[in-house]
């Protein structure tokens, strides 16, 4: 322990949970580290549970200011009249914020006892105060859960840098910087100027143009010494309005450097095992995490993923996990993704093959989002399916949600409809045959998200959730759609990071067997499951993505949205091009020839930047733009050359995802220092050491 850390440990009250807190200042520096590590002390599993911090707030020099959300920082913050700096609370990479609130502190002290922050801020002249709140939906024996947070203030400027939390990686490797700088002032264009204090190679945009009260992202790529020697740097971003030069600002994020520290897995104690129970495996390696669910082991094939976790009694060295009941059939080789980062895939394979009596596999659903508060119809895709079967369901860690109107249509194919009162959240999907006939895991999730209605934004907005069109069917301001960057759950190996950019002004139309002016909700990028033929034409490593609606969107009067995709591939494979992937017909090309702030852009896309053996040594990341004119379903990928002999295009109809008693404890800490738990049907206990 240093003089600038604080580090307090305490009993949540009766409840089993114990809760340390540290609170750490880097001298100097314009923020604070607030991080809490809870501990499951009891035999006894926790559900929904739900970690709150916030408080009253005193910001320069007056207890009274408005309140602001900053959804690309997954930031709350406040800024009081005449004076232009601000002070802000967010999590740190990795552990966005699950709710917030701002506003009069009274209020957001009772909300964060009813349990539930309501995503709000108010532009009222309040005696403020701020909160965030982080969600688990279940905690088990002996499991740990690990929160990490910033509070900051800014100094005095019309123009604000935001830099990320502090990073932490591996000699050799390249970190990318995520900046947010805000404006202030009316649009303008601002210089930026990057500098590593230990002389690091940095890549970083010469200027950027911003609109008036709004903000953007800069991305700072730093290049790490391959050398072992553990160290940090400081990293800073100056940016520089060009109409005032005296308008400026700079933030600075940390970087550590430690020797490579990555799992290893060595070994499998079994390579085979059928689905129709679940199946314990012995695996062993170095740098596991001993704490139970520390680790998330990845079970990955040509086109199916699922993940399991590590029960409690894991070491450095040996851990066991359970291969689930009605795992997909197919050969596996394994990752192990911890806190000291993930692994590479196993030598060693892992076979799930068929029970004698077969179980259902769920394999691909369509669509795999759907909007909190409204029901959608799902098809659901896999193997198994019984003309008598009882049910399906969504379900998370002691959390499921019965379908309603669940339809055989083959043994391949379900249909159900999911209802409106579902919650928030990533779900795995069930198929029930029979009482003790169903799967405990699928290759794919669906995913409940809340809808922000775009009417009235004036500020860019950027979101990895769904947004509801303004009734006059424009987009009001610069929208930013966007992947999820969570770690949880994957659907392929190679994890997509995807950002669509829709520029203010842009109107569309949809094709509902004529085209209409549409009104409705863009669901953002996610990636779902790669179909065999898709793999077949592009290769193992092709992956698959929607964005847009139910049905094919188009943007109207010539204008184009820019996506950016990063994609990996091995080493020394050719560069990826984007595919569109119609419902019928043959495959082509996605986007158009065209330029926009003065790059050019190709159809099919054009490699914007590459990166070799990143993630991992022996591949390499690739980002790819691309303009496209309309929205539906898109792979990325290298076609064969076998598949394209007679220059025609080579992929048939494709089947890739279309269209576009309970215990509960909720934990509040605040800034006045207290927490409370709840059981239901008991009441609040408090206790005011958090």
């Amino acid at each position: 322990m240093d003089d600038w850390t604080i580090k307090t440990v305490f009993d949540a009250g009766g409840s089993g949970l114990q809760i340390t807190r540290t609170i750490h200042y880097v001298n100097g520096a314009r923020y604070i580290s607030k991080n809490w590590r809870i501990e499951n002390t009891k035999d006894k599993t926790f559900t929904e549970m739900r970690f709150m911090h916030g408080g009253d707030t005193y910001f320069a020099g007056a207890d009274e200011a408005r309140s602001y959300w900053n959804q690309d920082l997954g930031m709350v913050y406040l800024k009081n009249d005449g004076i232009s700096g601000l002070m802000g609370f967010y999590g740190a990479p990795g552990y966005k914020p699950d709710g917030y609130a701002a506003g009069d502190y009274d209020r957001g002290d009772t909300l964060s006892l009813y349990g539930q922050l309501p995503n709000e801020t108010t532009s009222a002249y309040d005696d403020a105060g701020y909160y965030l709140q982080w969600n688990r939906n279940e905690m088990g024996p002996g499991e740990v859960w690990e929160i990490k947070s910033y509070e900051k203030w800014t100094e005095a400027a019309d123009v604000q840098v935001i830099a990320p939390g502090d990073i932490s990686s591996n000699p050799g490797k390249e970190v990318e910087c995520s900046f947010y700088v805000q404006n202030f002032l009316e649009a303008g264009t601002f210089t930026l100027k990057a500098i590593s204090a230990k002389g690091w190679e940095t890549v970083c945009p010469e200027s950027i143009e911003i609109d008036g009260n709004s903000s953007a992202r800069v991305t700072v790529a730093v290049a790490l010494p391959a050398d072992e020697t553990a160290q940090t740097d400081t990293l800073t971003l100056t940016a520089t309005s060009t109409a005032v030069p005296t308008v400026s600002n700079s933030d600075n994020v940390q970087i550590t450097m430690a020797p490579v520290v990555h799992p290893v897995l060595t070994g499998i104690d079994a390579t085979e095992g059928d689905n129709g129970q679940k199946r314990q495996l012995i695996l062993s390696g170095e740098n596991f995490s001993p704490s139970a669910k520390g680790n998330t082991v990845r079970f990955v094939s040509t086109n199916r993923v699922f993940d399991t976790w590590n029960l409690a009694g894991a070491s450095e060295t040996q851990m066991v996990v359970e291969v689930p009941k009605g795992a997909p059939i197919d050969v596996y080789h394994l990752r192990v993704i911890n806190v000291n980062g993930t692994s590479v895939l196993s030598d060693d394979t892992y076979e799930v093959s068929q029970s004698a009596l077969p179980l259902p596999e769920v394999t691909d659903v369509s669509p795999v989002t759907g909007q909190q508060g409204k029901s959608t119809t799902i098809t659901i895709t896999g193997t198994g399916f019984n003309p008598d079967l009882i049910g399906a369901e969504l379900f998370l860690p002691g959390k499921t949600v019965e379908l309603a109107g669940v339809t055989f249509v083959s043994s391949t194919e379900v249909t159900a409809e999911i209802p409106a009162g579902c919650a928030k959240g990533v779900y795995s999907i069930r198929v029930k045959n029979g009482d003790d006939l169903f799967n405990d895991v699928s290759a794919v999730r669906f995913e409940v998200l809340p809808v922000k209605d775009l009417t009235g934004i004036i500020e860019n907005f950027s979101s990895t959730g769904i947004v509801q069109l303004p009734s006059d069917t424009r987009i009001p301001t610069n929208v930013t759609l966007t992947t999820d960057d969570s770690t949880d759950y994957a659907v392929h190996d190679c994890v997509l990071d995807i950002e669509a950019l829709f520029e203010k002004g842009l109107s569309m139309e949809e094709n509902q067997g004529t085209w209409n002016d549409y009104a409705g909700a863009i669901n953002p990028p996610r990636q779902v499951p790669t179909p065999d033929d898709i793999s077949e034409a592009l290769g193992d490593e092709a992956v698959v993505f929607t964005l847009g609606g139910k049905n094919l969107l188009r943007f109207k009067d010539g204008k184009t949205v820019l996506v950016k995709i990063k994609v990996r591939m091995p080493n020394g494979t050719s560069e990826p091009s984007i595919y569109y992937l119609p419902p019928t017909g043959e495959a082509e090309l996605a986007g158009i020839d065209g330029e926009k702030d003065g790059q050019s852009y190709e159809k099919g896309g054009t490699v914007l930047d590459t990166r070799q053996d990143v993630p991992e040594a022996g591949y390499t990341t690739y980002t790819i733009g691309v303009l496209l004119d309309h929205m539906s379903t898109y792979a990325a990928g290298v076609e064969s050359e076998s598949n394209n002999s007679d220059g025609s295009c080579f992929i048939g109809a494709s089947s890739a995802s279309g269209g576009a008693g309970k215990l509960w404890a909720t934990l509040a800490a605040l800034f006045c220092f207290f927490m409370a738990v709840r059981i239901t049907g008991k009441n609040y206990t408090r206790c005011d050491r958090c």
